[in-house]
């Protein structure tokens, strides 16, 4: 479906909103500046912002989106309503920095930090919103990369920090403490969070318990939060170069699998395993029991179900 014929070029990124119903498209300009377009899929309407961004990302929970805009050195936190574009950006708060990468996972919190090399430390920071208060939460880790879940069970950060040549991969909390180290090694991008439903007959307690010793027995969780990753099957290709920078560049590409990880217990399952495919998965997302992601090898579109 061909959903508009505006000319728009230079587009460097788009995102969809969390609902699906806006869309935000990133264009580079060297004249008039990287701008941000949106477009109201509904009514097939573009609408563009009227300051020069370095980044952006969706609210998770409505058509707003925070954004950099960057004068004399001095970054600036913007939010503004996709839904109302005569509506004046909202100033959050003025950071000093360069390259800075925006996340909005949460409706209380962005996450700001600086964009990953192999050859200096990167680090991380939380924005509360209301407050306007930037606490610190990593600081100095070469190459690091992160990504969020936005579940609504629980806030989990993926963090993926150089080694110079190879790496490790860790899960953390929002206060950016560190809850576990995977043995294996692959890129925040390569893996997305999700929300996995639990069956709630497998879980239910016995009836044969007699009713004068009978507990209350704890509520079973709907879902657990859940990790799909793309792993690399030769792990040498990423410990004997740097990260990520080889793999940004394009100077290597990967063949993965498909592994389900449960947050809570580290337990891990394959999902998808087939050696005659070469699929180098990048920008992960998951919408409803599926998994989708870009195949770098052909610049396609791939899916895959998840198991329930």
């Amino acid at each position: 479906e061909s959903f508009s014929s505006a000319p728009l070029a230079n587009i460097t990124s788009a995102s969809f909103s969390a609902d699906g119903k806006r869309i935000a498209a990133y264009t580079s300009d060297s004249l008039s500046g990287s701008k941000i377009h949106t477009v109201d899929m509904e009514n097939k309407v573009w609408s563009l912002f009227p300051n020069a961004a370095q980044t952006f990302s969706w609210a998770p929970d409505s058509h707003k989106i925070a954004y950099l805009s960057q004068a004399g050195g001095v970054n600036t936190v913007y939010t503004t309503d996709a839904d109302n574009s005569r509506a004046k950006p909202s100033e959050v708060i003025k950071i000093h920095g360069q390259d800075i990468t925006v996340s909005w996972p949460v409706p209380s919190t962005i996450f700001f930090g600086d964009k990953p090399n192999s050859a200096w430390g990167s680090s991380l920071w939380s924005l509360n919103i209301s407050k306007k208060t930037v606490t610190p939460l990593l600081a100095d880790l070469p190459g690091l990369e992160t990504s969020w879940s936005s579940s609504t069970t629980q806030l989990m950060g993926l963090t993926f920090s150089s080694n110079g040549n190879g790496g490790r991969l860790q899960l953390i909390n929002q206060d950016g403490k560190r809850l576990q180290t995977f043995d294996f090694i692959t890129f925040p991008s390569k893996c997305a969070f999700y929300d996995k439903p639990v069956p709630q007959d497998s879980a239910r307690p016995s009836s044969a318990v007699s009713t004068s010793t009978k507990k209350t027995s704890p509520a079973t969780p709907k879902s657990i939060l859940t990790l799909v990753c793309a792993i690399p099957r030769d792990g040498d290709t990423l410990n004997n170069n740097p990260l990520p920078d080889a793999y940004l560049k394009k100077a290597i590409f990967t063949s993965d699998d498909l592994f389900e990880i449960n947050t809570s217990t580290g337990e891990i399952k394959s999902i998808f395993s087939d050696s005659s495919k070469s699929l180098d998965a990048d920008d992960m997302k998951i919408f409803n029991q599926s998994v989708f992601f870009i195949n770098r090898y052909d610049k396609k579109v791939y899916s895959i179900s998840l198991p329930k």
